[in-house]
């Protein structure tokens, strides 16, 4: 990920996705190195909660492990909800 992008992956930051049958994937920035010059994708911590009719247990791994979660939601047709 460029430099430019990591300065928007803050501790706290978080994305929504939405299914057609309600269920809701939020995933959370649970740790970032305070300085931007220091983060890469494999020390920046993330954690998907998935709630709804497909419920699943919650999983923290590195921002590198959670875009192949990100795209496997959008294969079961999860949506990027920017609100």
């Amino acid at each position: 990920m460029t430099q430019n992008k990591m300065d928007r992956v803050n501790d706290g930051k978080w994305w929504r996705m939405v299914h057609p049958d309600c269920t809701t994937a939020r995933f959370m920035v649970t740790h970032a190195p305070r300085l931007v010059k220091d983060r890469t994708v494999d020390n920046v911590e993330m954690r998907v909660e998935v709630w709804g009719k497909r419920d699943r247990v919650p999983l923290t791994c590195s921002l590198s492990e959670m875009r192949e979660q990100w795209h496997k939601l959008v294969e079961e047709g999860f949506v990027y909800n920017g609100d």
